[in-house]
């Protein structure tokens, strides 16, 4: 079996609200969601629902020109005091044709840049194809700011590695609040093994 761990470059760039939940469960009964653009080709959804005050069910979905992918994970928080949250999670669905399985960690704080909140957070993963073939593992960094009630910036670096070998992600984006639960995403992101692209998205919450 290929496992091998992400390595990364210390760099981070400035990016207290994640785009995804990481290891902050959603409130019982709440649901988050982003519709986005990738590019070209890439178009993604992604939703988060509060199950229990702990638990969270997650549902990633996406498709290019090539190939689909849509995996569904439960995400349930550790009992951690203080500004420190760890969560674990387990998954299941489809890339392309072939049936994958995850499982997962993700840590995160919150933080201040003077007044400002902000929050940071890791999030590892693995991925393994039940028919073979695919097995990957991913990892995640991200920091995020508030600049005023209705404007955050959010920064992420995204390594993956497989047999394939290493490639990495940095990618910025802007948020705004235009009305109340709802948000426009501008972003742009660079890579080891792909051109830039912009990033084009909504934010929902319910």
């Amino acid at each position: 079996m290929y496992w091998p761990i992400p390595i990364l470059v210390p760099l981070l760039a400035l990016a207290s609200l994640p785009a995804e939940a990481g290891p902050w469960p959603r409130e019982k009964g709440r649901l988050f969601g982003t519709l986005s653009k990738d590019g070209a080709q890439y178009s993604s959804l992604y939703l988060d629902v509060g199950v229990t005050a702990r638990t969270s069910l997650t549902l990633e979905a996406g498709k290019d020109d090539a190939q689909g992918k849509a995996l569904l994970f439960l995400r349930h928080a550790l009992p951690l005091k203080g500004k420190t949250a760890a969560a674990l999670e387990i998954g299941a669905g489809l890339e392309g044709a072939h049936p994958v399985l995850s499982a997962g960690f993700s840590i995160g704080r919150g933080v201040s840049f003077g007044k400002r909140s902000g929050w940071i957070t890791a999030e590892t993963r693995g991925f393994f194809d039940i028919s073979g073939g695919i097995e990957r593992a991913t990892l995640s960094l991200t920091l995020g700011q508030h600049h005023s009630s209705r404007v955050l910036s959010i920064a992420q670096i995204n390594s993956e590695a497989s047999a394939a070998g290493i490639s990495a992600t940095l990618a910025t984006t802007a948020v705004w609040e235009f009305k109340p639960g709802f948000h426009m995403e501008l972003g742009a992101e660079v890579g080891t093994s792909a051109a830039p692209k912009a990033k084009l998205g909504i934010w929902f919450r319910f």
